[in-house]
């Protein structure tokens, strides 16, 4: 826990003082995760590969909210907001009381989504912030301070509580108090995607063509400039 506070640059003091004078921690949690560090550290403890539910602070009906979470150990977690009053021992990233990215790819889950805009694999050590504008309808999700897809752009409604699903025994999310908003955060405007073509497989390229109404014959590199070439700006 004091690695927790020093990254943050708190210092010292009194653990029950920070977590009042902070923010937020984990409130509520399946059987099978276990909450540790005053409740800023949630893990699943039990042999159960299934999504259990971890949520934390008061429930949000309006304004502006902003909170972050560390990815401590594993890669199979869901992290966003969910109404209050859920069954903590059930998933419910296929349901339209949640609003969660994946941390396996990055992608959108809740409210109609399903692996939904990738942005790719989180690693140990990555930040998850969530920017949530319950007036306006919106969230936007960063890594690491900079936006990361374009998150749920309308209709988000509430009362939400913060939350996380973890799937695999050692998954462990922690709670980052005091976090603040990165620069210009929710001032963005439009989400422009970059897709980094060379990462992507033969098929997956056939796949991109496809979609843009492109020719799908080719090899890798072929089908790799006619992409770039279809997404350059006009001259």
């Amino acid at each position: 826990l004091g690695d927790v506070y020093k990254r943050q640059g708190l210092g010292s003091g009194s653990v029950v003082f920070m977590l009042i004078r902070l923010g937020w921690r984990w409130d509520e949690c399946g059987s099978t995760i276990a909450l540790s560090g005053e409740g800023l550290v949630a893990t699943k403890a039990a042999a159960m590969v299934d999504y259990h539910l971890v949520t934390g602070g008061s429930p949000m009906t309006e304004g502006r909210h902003y909170w972050e979470v560390e990815l401590t150990a594993g890669h199979c977690f869901m992290v966003g907001a969910v109404r209050p009053g859920l069954d903590h021992d059930k998933g419910h990233h296929n349901t339209n009381d949640a609003y969660f990215i994946y941390g396996a790819d990055g992608s959108l889950f809740g409210n109609g989504k399903f692996g939904a805009d990738p942005q790719g694999k989180f690693a140990t050590g990555d930040r998850i912030g969530v920017l949530l504008d319950l007036d306006a309808g919106w969230m936007r999700l960063y890594r690491n301070g900079k936006r990361c897809g374009p998150g749920f752009t309308e209709g988000v409604t509430g009362p939400l509580v913060r939350a996380a699903q973890l799937l695999f025994p050692g998954d462990k999310v922690t709670v980052l108090p005091g976090a603040v908003a990165p620069e210009g955060a929710g001032e963005e405007g439009e989400f422009v995607a970059v897709v980094d073509y060379a990462s992507l497989s033969l098929a997956q390229l056939k796949d991109a063509c496809r979609a843009k109404g492109l020719p799908v014959g080719g090899t890798k590199a072929v089908l790799r400039a006619r992409l770039e070439a279809a997404a350059a700006p006009p001259q």
